[in-house]
């Protein structure tokens, strides 16, 4: 076998890695211009969401005046879903891991209360309102959901329903990939349910 001189072994060296170099990132490139962009990913703004919740409620009762408001005072956003989480916040012995047995969750939809499907997520529940005008909202993971056009605002009336007594917490997300990322900041409240 011949050997080449050591000069030209290095240069070799240096033209491979030079052309592997160009390869990858052609291919980066490449792959970056066929990768749609996300609309959002123009924000630099979170949208407004509010929640409204009073602080007290009665057990097996729905929770009067709780609703939520969705604003976006810019350009369109992409569709997204409203999920709903609840956690219990009691400790010690009266501590009740929640579960779609024990809370309930309708929003209310062309005049009538559509039921929130729940899941067990963390210690406690969660659902997602999604498509506008649905019967029941069952696509919790679901990517997209309800339009968020410019000068969207929107409220949804809702009702939850706790069978036990104790601490709760809900919050509220917009999230238009299943949580991943967020369209307005989370807002919560805490309502004590006797």
């Amino acid at each position: 076998m011949t050997r080449l001189p050591r000069f030209t072994t290095k240069v070799l060296a240096q033209a491979v890695a030079a052309v592997l170099l160009l390869g990858a990132a052609a291919i980066a490139a490449s792959e970056a211009r066929a990768q749609p962009r996300e609309p959002y990913v123009r924000f630099s703004r979170l949208l407004p969401l509010q929640l409204a919740a009073p602080a007290a409620a009665r057990a097996g009762q729905a929770l009067p005046g709780l609703s939520i408001r969705l604003q976006n005072p810019g350009d369109e956003a992409p569709a997204a879903r409203l999920r709903i989480i609840v956690h219990d916040k009691t400790h010690g012995q009266s501590h009740r891991e929640l579960s779609p047995d024990n809370v309930k969750v309708e929003v209310q939809e062309r005049g009538g209360w559509s039921p929130v499907l729940l899941e067990i997520v963390d210690g406690g529940v969660m659902g997602a309102v999604g498509e506008e005008d649905s019967t029941e909202h069952r696509e919790r993971h679901r990517r997209g959901g309800f339009a968020i056009g410019a000068g969207f605002d929107r409220r949804w009336p809702l009702r939850v329903t706790f069978a036990y007594p104790g601490t709760y917490t809900i919050v509220v997300a917009v999230s238009p990939d299943n949580g991943s990322r967020h369209l307005a900041q989370p807002v919560f409240a805490d309502v004590e349910v006797r």
